[in-house]
C-alpha cells in the first residue's frame, strides 16, 4: 500500500510524514537619511529578503510521476531604493517620489499545470525595477485627496523551462522561457485616486469617499501569451456617525465596480479557469457598539 501523498526528492522516495527541510538567512538592512531642511529628505535603503521554502501537492494517486516539482527552495533578494519627501504649504501638501531595483535569487512563482494543479516553482533570478509617485493633499472645505502612480519592469533575468501540461499537447509539454520575459501579475502601469470629505453635523459625522484604480493589463502566467485584462475601477460610499453618542452608531452606503465593468483578473492555462472581478456591488450597512461609550 502506497500513501497517496509521498514526495520524491532526487530519485528517492522519502518518509511521507517525516521529511525535515532546515534553512537560516541573514537578512540585514542599510538604511541613509539627508534631511537638508524640515519640508525635505532624502533617503537610500538597501535590504535583502528571505523567504522559506516548501513542498507541492503532488496530483492524487500520481504523485511518482507528477511531472512539476515537488519541493521548492527558499529565494532571497536585494531590494535598493531611494526616495524624495516632500511637504509644502504648512505640511497640508505631501509629495513623494522613489526609485527601487529588486534583483530576486531562485524567485519563487506559482503556477498551474493543465489549468487544474496549481504549484510553486523556483524559475531562477529576475529583477523587477521601476519608479513610484505618491501624493496627499489637505484641502478646504473637510477635503482630502490621495494619488498613487507606479510604472513597474518585472522580468526574468535567465532562461527557465516549465512544463505547461497542455491539454492539446496531450500532456506535459516543456516549454523555455527567454531571459526578459515579463513575470505574470505585475501590471507595467498602474495608478489610483482617492477623494474624501468629512462634514460636522452636531454629534454627528457625515463622511463620503470617491476611489478610482487603473493598471494596465499583464500576462496571466509566466511565459503565457494569455493576459490579465487592464481596468478602471470606481468605488463610493457615504457614512453617518456619532461616535459619541450611546452606541456609537454608524450608517455606512458603499458601492464598488459603480460602472459594472467585467474584467479577468485571473485566469488558468489553456483557459480552463477564469476568474472575473466582483461585477457592481452595493451594500448598507448598521454598527452599533455595544461596549463602553466613547469619549
Amino acid at each position: 500500500i502506497v500513501p497517496a501523498y509521498e514526495v520524491l526528492l532526487d530519485g528517492y522516495l522519502e518518509d511521507p510524514y517525516k521529511h525535515l527541510r532546515k534553512q537560516t538567512g541573514f537578512n540585514p538592512t542599510l538604511p541613509l537619511t539627508w534631511q537638508p531642511n524640515k519640508h525635505i529628505s532624502l533617503y537610500g535603503t538597501r535590504v535583502k529578503g528571505f523567504r522559506f521554502g516548501g513542498a507541492n501537492t503532488c496530483i492524487p494517486f500520481a504523485c511518482q510521476i507528477t511531472p512539476y516539482p515537488l519541493v521548492y527552495r527558499s529565494d532571497k533578494l536585494w531590494n535598493n531604493e531611494i526616495g524624495l519627501r516632500t511637504e509644502w504649504f504648512d505640511r497640508t501638501l505631501r509629495a513623494d517620489v522613489t526609485a527601487f531595483r529588486i534583483d530576486w535569487t531562485d524567485m519563487q512563482l506559482q503556477q498551474t499545470y493543465r489549468g487544474a494543479f496549481g504549484y510553486r516553482a523556483n524559475i531562477g533570478s529576475a529583477r523587477s525595477s521601476g519608479y513610484e509617485f505618491s501624493t496627499q493633499m489637505f484641502l478646504p472645505w473637510g477635503f482630502n485627496l490621495l494619488a498613487n502612480a507606479a510604472w513597474i519592469d518585472a522580468r526574468t533575468t535567465e532562461p527557465y523551462t516549465l512544463s505547461t501540461g497542455s491539454i492539446a499537447a496531450g500532456g506535459a509539454d516543456p516549454d523555455e522561457v527567454p531571459a526578459g520575459t515579463r513575470l505574470p501579475s505585475a501590471p507595467e502601469f498602474s495608478s489610483s485616486m482617492a477623494l474624501g470629505w468629512v462634514h460636522n453635523l452636531g454629534d454627528w459625522l457625515l463622511g463620503a469617499n470617491f476611489s478610482w484604480t487603473r493598471a494596465t493589463s499583464t500576462k496571466a502566467q509566466l511565459g503565457e501569451t494569455l493576459e490579465i485584462d487592464g481596468y478602471n475601477s470606481f468605488s463610493g460610499g457615504l457614512k453617518l456617525a456619532a461616535p459619541h453618542l450611546p452606541l456609537a452608531p454608524s450608517i455606512d452606503l458603499n458601492a464598488i465596480n459603480l460602472t459594472d465593468e467585467f474584467v479577468i483578473q485571473g485566469r488558468t492555462r489553456d483557459d480552463i479557469v477564469k476568474v472575473a472581478r466582483p461585477p457592481r456591488t452595493i451594500t448598507l450597512g448598521l454598527t452599533l457598539n455595544f461596549g463602553s461609550p466613547q469619549d
